[in-house]
Order: structure tokens, then sequence, then C-alpha cells
């Protein structure tokens, strides 16, 4: 998921960087996105193609490097297809493919148009490029390697955020704070919260409604990380497959 946030931040950065003069009806000129206009690249599509990223990622996980690449700028091309010139050389054939033009062709059918496409949208060549480079820059080798085995590609975000949760990140803060909120964050993780609360060992009481709810904020993360050993368990176990049995 933080990888697919990559694609929809530096899409976002590159509309934001592209500026048109147009000229109102007063005489005056107002600058606009020049890739945010109908068709183009609008909030909706780059939340579709991030989403499409992340969801290509998961279905080949434990695949090829080559087949996780390919899968992933099939989204792309998909999405960038016309009827003038159709992209579709990297979609799955066949009849079950999700595909409208390779399952049309599949089924010797003339390929429907691509206006009827949920998604799409249409660059001038210079945009299309840009676009496509930013996909290549987060599908290399060395990119790729590292998310086959379906591990984060931010392992201190979740504790950057016990840490920002003890110390907020927006506002000014010593040294000494800093160091006292991760210190905390750590002891929560390892110890949990029931024993890392410091109200009794500075000499407060503890009331039965805190205690309670540090217990649930214990079992609750205990929960989440037997979800995640048992979802690890049957990644690596090879005779484990939804849908098989």
């Amino acid at each position: 998921n933080h990888y697919a946030k990559r694609l929809k931040t530096r899409l976002t950065n590159l509309v934001k960087s592209q500026y048109v003069e147009r000229e109102l009806k007063t005489g005056r000129k107002r600058k606009e996105f020049a890739m945010k206009e109908r068709g183009m690249l609008t909030d909706v599509i780059i939340d579709k193609l991030a989403y499409y990223f992340q969801k290509n990622l998961r279905e080949k996980i434990n695949h090829d490097v080559e087949d996780m690449r390919n899968c992933i700028l099939s989204s792309f091309f998909h999405c960038s297809s016309s009827d003038e010139k159709p992209q579709h050389h990297l979609c799955p054939t066949g009849d079950n493919s999700w595909c409208f033009y390779q399952k049309a062709i599949a089924a010797n059918l003339p390929p429907p148009s691509h206006t009827t496409m949920k998604v799409q949208f249409n660059l001038e060549p210079r945009y299309f490029e840009e676009v496509h480079n930013i996909y290549k820059d987060l599908t290399t080798d060395e990119m790729m390697q590292r998310c086959v085995k379906g591990r984060t590609q931010n392992p201190n975000e979740s504790l950057h955020q016990r840490i920002w949760s003890y110390c907020s990140k927006a506002l000014f803060r010593t040294k000494r704070q800093a160091d006292f909120a991760v210190s905390h964050a750590v002891a929560d993780y390892n110890s949990g919260y029931v024993r890392s609360c410091l109200d009794i060992p500075l000499g407060y009481g503890r009331s039965k409604v805190t205690q309670k709810h540090l217990e649930y904020m214990d079992k609750n993360m205990q929960k989440i990380r037997a979800r995640k050993r048992k979802k690890r368990k049957r990644g690596q176990d090879t005779s484990y497959e939804p849908g098989g049995h």
C-alpha cells in the first residue's frame, strides 16, 4: 500500500507542475492545470491507477520480477489506450481476461470502442512519456525484487505512527520530548500497554476504566500480530491455495 502511494504522490505532483494559460472573456489570463482536463489525469483517474498498481502488486507476490512488472504496466497502457492507438499487448489474453480488448479477440469478435471504458485518459505525447517514466522508475529490477516477497517497503511507518501519537510532528518538540516519545513507543510495542504505562511507577493510581482500556489495547495488538503470523504461514505453505480444496 505504501508503494502504491508513491505512484499517487508522483502523479499528483506531476499534474500540479504542469500549467497552461487560459484567456478569459474579460481578457485576463488565468493559469490552469494542463493535465486535469476532462479525459486526462484527474484526481479520480490517479486514485484508480494507484488502486490498480496496488492490486497488481498483490496479485504477483512470489512471482517472477518481469511478470510483476508487466502486470503493473498493463494497467497503465490499458487505461491510456484509444481506438486510434490500442495498447493491450501486456494485458492477459484469453476468454477470462479482464481486458475487454483481449477478451473480444479471443472470442473472434470486433473489440468494442475504448470510449466505453470506465477508466481512460488521453495525454499529449510529452505528458504520456513523463507518466510512463514514473512507472518505469517504480518498476525497476531493484524495486520489483523488493516487492515480489510481499514485504512492506516502508518498515518504519508503524513505528513512526506510534511515536507521532505521543509526539505530534506538526508541533515543535524538544529533543527530550522526542526521546521520551521514542522510548514510550518502543516499550508499548515490546512490553504491551499495561506493563509500559507509567502511572503506577510514578506513584499515581490506575482506575479500573484505564486498566480495562489498556488490556483491550494489548489484546487487540495481539490479534493483529496473530493474524499476520497466520497470513505469513499460509503464504509459505505451498500446499495451501485459496479455493483450491
